[in-house]
């Protein structure tokens, strides 16, 4: 079988220099380009033009998934001589593959608000004049093509947003004096999890694939569910779409609020309004390891759900934080770490994440992160240890810091 390219990206020899110098390219765009401002953009045109039915699939995938409320003309050069079918970008939704949304007349303009999806020195050089006004959104180019579609997104969406203060407010009234709280990660041990240990908790928190299993989720009943990825949770792949499926399926059943970082709240409720009761959102804008208060709604960014999304919401509503199902990495692994299947989707779905986003994989050491992610679990667990709560590890783990805290060593 052939090899991907996001195959490649996610577990080929990764290409730091390479990875460093597309992101350089990034940034130095995005600096010479003003930002966008509603009531100055009167379309979106992007570039260059599209040259099949494939690349124009998983363009407009794309925009119909990113850009909820955007209501400007969007225009794709090229597009009007090509159809395109869900199969034309199987990495991608289904439902979100369609041209419903484009325009069939080309912008001109003061106005026109340039979106560069296909970046190439000749691309870059005969649109010099455009580049004041382009935003990037290339997904080979950046980290994620995700930033270049939020950033016209915070701008054009008209999707209300709630109050980060609001948000903490209603998970606070979640909060248990004194109580227990128990934190469910998707690692093998999650399943291992015994009734007694789900029984000492006041409050029960799990996160990502974690809603994949009704089972689990049934007997956990969680008051919270986390996730912040922005790939798999709020992409447009068909594993992000799995996922909301599941996520919603779950959150029906037991009424657990679903905590997200505060930018996602447009995207998310700009397609699940329905959830506008129930989602909390928090500030990806603390400086210190703590938890949420109405008057400092945000918490501090980490890129793991565990410390950015779980242990502040635990702290906040209990004083005793029991954590399951995060079992940490072997040397010798290589990927982030191992999941437990009966939580983890279908290797195609993987894969469709890989073909979604090659830019967030490729350049990136599993190794390096998991290091920092163990430094970032300590320092939390003992910051929260000298402030009177307590964390305790319930399910065997190869993180430190668990480790030390009473979590089992493997059989």
């Amino acid at each position: 079988m052939t090899e991907t390219r996001g195959q490649r990206a996610a577990f080929g020899g990764h290409r730091r220099i390479a990875a460093k110098a597309r992101r350089g390219v990034n940034f130095t765009l995005r600096q010479i380009a003003r930002p966008a401002r509603r009531e100055e953009v009167t379309a979106l045109s992007f570039y260059p033009p599209v040259r099949t039915p494939a690349e124009l699939a998983d363009l407009v995938a794309r925009i119909n998934w990113y850009l909820p409320g955007v209501d400007v003309p969007v225009y794709v050069p090229g597009a009007a001589g090509l159809t395109v079918r869900p199969e034309d970008a199987p990495h991608m939704d289904p439902a979100l593959v369609h041209t419903e949304r484009l325009t069939a007349t080309e912008p001109t303009g003061p106005g026109v608000r340039y979106v560069l999806h296909r970046t190439q020195p000749r691309t870059l050089l005969a649109n010099l004049a455009r580049l004041r006004r382009t935003t990037v959104a290339d997904a080979y180019l950046s980290y994620t093509s995700e930033h270049g579609y939020r950033r016209l997104r915070e701008a054009l969406s008209s999707v209300p947003v709630p109050d980060p203060r609001t948000s903490v407010e209603t998970l606070l009234q979640r909060r248990v004096e004194g109580g227990t709280v128990l934190v469910l990660g998707t690692g093998p041990s999650a399943t291992e999890l015994d009734d007694a240990t789900i029984a000492r908790a006041d409050v029960r928190i799990t996160c990502n694939s974690a809603v994949r299993n009704d089972g689990l989720i049934e007997r956990l009943q969680p008051s919270a569910i986390c996730f912040a990825d922005p790939v798999f949770h709020f992409g447009p792949s068909t594993y992000a779409a799995a996922f909301r499926k599941d996520m919603l399926r779950a959150a029906e059943s037991t009424g657990a609020l679903l905590v997200i970082p505060a930018n996602f709240l447009q995207l998310l409720l700009g397609h699940h309004a329905e959830l506008q009761d129930r989602v909390v959102g928090l500030a990806l804008e603390g400086d210190a390891w703590d938890w949420p208060t109405p008057d400092r709604p945000e918490v501090k960014p980490s890129g793991n759900v565990l410390t950015e999304m779980m242990m502040p919401v635990a702290l906040a509503l209990a004083d005793t934080v029991l954590i399951a199902g995060c079992d940490g990495r072997q040397p010798h692994e290589s990927y982030f770490w191992k999941h437990n299947p009966a939580v983890q989707y279908d290797p195609a779905l993987m894969g469709a994440v890989f073909e979604a986003h090659p830019s967030f994989f490729q350049g990136r050491s599993y190794a390096d992160y998991y290091e920092e992610h163990c430094r970032q679990l300590e320092d939390f667990c003992a910051s929260a240890e000298r402030r009177g709560k307590a964390v305790e590890g319930v399910t065997p783990s190869y993180i430190p810091a668990l480790r030390e805290r009473g979590a089992p060593p493997f059989p």
